[in-house]
């Protein structure tokens, strides 16, 4: 009569040598696919807000003004400090602004899809001309998510506005990048060298 021969199973000290092999490669490999992981964010941030100030570039070449862009002396109540997407958390923000005419938390506000989606600026049920020479031919974008973070996007479009007054203030679409803080501030807008603070990711529009 045949007999089967006894079968064993791994002993304690080969399943211990294959975990320990499994934690050197996760160990060795975690750092790789994290920084992977933080690079296709950033790269993810960078595209988006290039799309965002291409969108923005044609809104003025159809309409040929800028979102909300009256003049803040005229007395008209149809000007903007600052566009957001409606997406996302609201980031913090470092930094003083200078006599308020640039606040990342201005009151005066609207957001992108307002803007360059649906035609409803302030959500004050107001569009923008869809006849004429100059017309709102939008949408301009399809679509627009908070940053990879999970915040929102930004853009100081009061700046398009001082531009065309002879003043000087360069205007960014940003985000606040991976630390969650918008380390931009006037400041650093108002010069012959505009830089965006800290690891904040943007595009300058003008």
């Amino acid at each position: 009569m045949k007999r089967f021969g006894r079968q064993e199973g791994f002993t304690l000290v080969e399943i211990i040598v294959v975990i320990a092999v499994i934690a050197i490669l996760a160990a060795i490999m975690t750092p790789s696919i994290i920084k992977n992981i933080d690079d296709s964010k950033i790269a993810r941030a960078k595209n988006d807000v290039q799309v965002l100030g291409a969108a923005i570039a044609d809104f003025y070449k159809d309409t040929g003004k800028w979102p909300s862009d009256d003049d803040p002396s005229s007395g008209s109540s149809n000007y903007l400090y600052v566009l957001e997407t409606s997406d996302g958390n609201t980031p913090g923000h470092s930094g003083t602004d200078t006599g308020g005419w640039v606040t990342w938390g201005a009151t005066r506000r609207d957001t992108f899809e307002n803007q360059l989606i649906l035609n409803d600026p302030e959500g004050g049920g107001n569009p923008y001309p869809t006849s004429g020479e100059f017309r709102w031919k939008g949408p301009y974008i399809n679509e627009i998510k908070s940053d990879p973070w999970g915040n929102k996007y930004y853009c100081n479009v009061i700046g398009l506005w001082k531009n065309g007054t002879g003043g000087y203030q360069a205007t960014f679409v940003l985000s606040a990048g991976p630390d969650g803080v918008i380390n931009t501030d006037v400041k650093q807008l108002i010069s012959d060298s505009p830089t965006l603070g800290g690891d904040d990711i943007g595009f300058r529009v003008k």
